[in-house]
């Protein structure tokens, strides 16, 4: 009997858990695409509830290289392409946490030539004005080749830039 009492008395006295027991991410997830070098804008992770103030880490997975958490924000200019799954977690002065997965994918910069085609047609034994071919995207130095086809004979691609 004196054993049902303390049982009783136990269960009798919790308390049911509030809002301020939990912590919950409240900001959306990270934006998912990057591009190869482009600074990543500061995304701040909030929360709610809990007692402040809060830390931020990856429990699992990893941010791209050249991202890193500081403070409760991810920031930095990703270095290496590819897919990036991780899991982040809140945690407040008190251990409580909450947790949010995100991904974020690094495409390679797409490369887009920006001068004109050359000139045609062209005559025999007529010497031919350079064209300078010209780009935006990616990283330099350019290269530049022949993928399909082939030049006439005598012309041919030289140099990068």
């Amino acid at each position: 009997m004196a054993l049902t009492m303390v049982v009783a008395m136990l269960l009798g006295a919790a308390q049911p858990a509030t809002a301020a027991d939990t912590v919950t991410i409240t900001s959306g997830k990270p934006r998912s695409v990057m591009y190869l070098g482009q600074v990543y804008v500061i995304h701040t992770v909030e929360a709610t509830g809990g007692t402040g103030p809060y830390a931020l880490s990856v429990v699992s997975g990893s941010l791209p290289p050249g991202m890193l958490v500081v403070g409760t924000s991810l920031g930095g200019s990703p270095t290496t392409p590819g897919t990036y799954p991780f899991r982040l977690r809140m945690t407040d002065k008190n251990g409580l946490f909450g947790e949010q997965t995100a991904t974020i994918e690094v495409r390679q910069q797409k490369v887009v030539i920006t001068s004109g085609k050359p000139r045609s047609p062209r005559y025999l034994g007529q010497v031919y004005a350079i064209h300078t071919v010209e780009a935006t995207g990616g990283t330099g130095p350019y290269a530049l080749s022949v993928v399909s086809g082939s030049l006439p004979p005598g012309m041919l691609v030289v140099g990068t830039s």
